[in-house]
């Protein structure tokens, strides 16, 4: 299934969305979320938590924040390739933490705008 998360900035990030249990990761890079379905008329999936890493296969697999986040109802992990590099990987991190503001995303609290828009400008003008 895929959907696109919004980003504080404006700026729009496709994701794909694969079961925890049965995915083999592959090792490129990108953002990810923790995340779950909210059936009804306005269903939408209600991510718990995004983060980014430069191979999915080294950090999905034993991320330290998945049993917590299972426990939270988490099912899916909802996955954006970014192969700009790991100042673009940051930028768009916390673009989606400032936007969704996700309950288990509590290194980026407070993180100004000021700060947030220029990360986002730097990292897209390197594209």
């Amino acid at each position: 299934m895929n959907v696109t998360a919004k980003g504080a900035s404006g700026s729009a990030y496709p994701f794909v969305a694969y079961p925890h249990a049965t995915t083999t990761w592959n090792s490129v890079p990108g953002i990810y979320a923790f995340a779950y379905w909210v059936s009804g008329p306005t269903a939408y999936w209600h991510v718990l938590y995004f983060g980014q890493c430069d191979s999915f296969s080294n950090r999905i697999p034993t991320h330290e924040r998945w049993t917590e986040a299972q426990k939270l109802g988490a099912t899916h992990i909802l996955v954006h390739v970014n192969q700009n590099g790991e100042t673009s990987r940051l930028a768009a991190e916390r673009d989606l933490i400032a936007s969704h503001s996700p309950q288990l995303n509590t290194q980026h609290v407070g993180l100004g705008a000021g700060s947030l828009f220029a990360a986002v400008q730097a990292a897209n003008r390197k594209k």
